[in-house]
């Protein structure tokens, strides 16, 4: 894995998407990081090739999630967002960047008078 982590802070990871793998499942195509080997805890932060992600605080079953994980998923993109998971001890930890706004790149528009 090519991961920058400190070793005293594990709040904070950042990874290249060549680390993730894919999980296909109701239609929904979403990736996710292997952390079953990992002595320590998921991070809370992730970056991935400069998406910042953040814990969403709640997790879904690795085998038999059914059709929550992806509505979960197909919410977040409708927000704007990405998701992706953490998997870990037959959990997948849920993870969302901020909204992606386009606007935040361009110029503001000014508007002149008269």
């Amino acid at each position: 894995m090519s991961t920058e982590q400190s070793t005293t802070n594990y709040t904070q990871l950042t990874i290249d998407f060549a680390d993730l793998f894919l999980i296909s499942t109701g239609g929904i195509d979403v990736f996710a990081l292997n952390w079953n080997q990992m002595d320590v805890p998921p991070p809370y932060n992730l970056s991935v090739s400069e998406n910042e992600f953040s814990y969403q605080g709640h997790t879904y079953l690795v085998n038999g999630h059914g059709a929550i994980l992806p509505q979960w998923v197909e919410q977040i993109e409708a927000e704007d967002r990405l998701a992706m998971f953490i998997e870990r001890d037959g959990r997948l930890l849920a993870y969302a960047s901020e909204p992606i706004s386009a606007e935040s790149d361009e110029d503001p528009v000014v508007e002149s008078e008269g």
